[in-house]
């Protein structure tokens, strides 16, 4: 009988506790903001026997801020600045080495909806848009040392459309670090090399995950009642 009246009061003192925590504000509650830094890396490499060597070196920061307008439920605008380098190396003789920088900003929208787990975990869905622009430099090395630094330079202009899957984990009260496990990305856009009449228009479809692009968010809840409420 002892035994049963201690394991009910286990009991209840959870589910009071529990209740309390429901109770309390959380990150993701309405009227909340949410001020996330953003990064993601990529790294290819390709190496045929016989064939061009293929490498590509990916780097982008994603600024944002969003706005809770229902609970688990955030729209927001964003910023990205980004470089993505290109380079192929021929194996024929002479050796020649092309490389391709491009360098990316962009400005966009986006909604994401939290799936809270508990007060410290949840998965969310992101769906954005954004609109790139920049500009991009190639250059040529030839196996007998001599360099074109104008091979070719240009302008980019494009659209980049997303829709991605993540995981985020909050510590502490108001600050959350998340990370995409998967993600659809759409790009648009057009190659403008200087000189007339020699643009080149592109579209690419991209599917990622964990394996092949690391993207990790810092996040920072803030508004009104957040330090005595709850995490996710």
């Amino acid at each position: 009988m002892k035994k049963i009246l201690i394991f009910t009061l286990l009991v209840l003192t959870t589910v009071t506790v529990n209740a309390q925590r429901r109770k309390t504000r959380a990150s993701t509650s309405q009227g909340n903001w949410a001020l996330r830094i953003g990064g993601n890396y990529m790294s290819d490499t390709q190496d045929p026997t016989g064939d061009p060597l293929y490498k590509t070196n990916d780097f982008n920061i994603n600024p944002s801020i969003g706005y809770l307008v229902v609970d688990n439920f955030e729209l927001g605008l964003t910023g990205k600045v980004g470089n993505r380098t290109f380079s192929n190396t021929s194996v024929n003789n002479p050796l020649a080495k092309y490389t391709t920088t491009d360098k990316i900003a962009g400005v966009g929208i986006y909604a994401q909806k939290y799936f809270p787990m508990n007060n410290w975990f949840a998965f969310y869905a992101n769906a954005g848009g954004m609109a790139e622009f920049g500009s991009f430099a190639q250059t040529v090395f030839t196996g007998t040392g001599s360099t074109n630094p104008d091979f070719g330079n240009g302008s980019i202009n494009g659209y980049n459309g997303n829709l991605s899957f993540g995981f985020g984990f909050t510590p502490v009260n108001n600050f959350a670090l998340s990370a995409d496990i998967a993600g659809i990305n759409l790009n648009t856009g057009t190659r403008d090399p200087n000189g007339p009449n020699n643009s080149v228009n592109y579209s690419t479809v991209n599917v990622s995950t964990l394996r092949n692009g690391v993207n990790i968010n810092l996040v920072w809840f803030f508004g009104r009642d957040m330090w005595g409420g709850a995490n996710f």
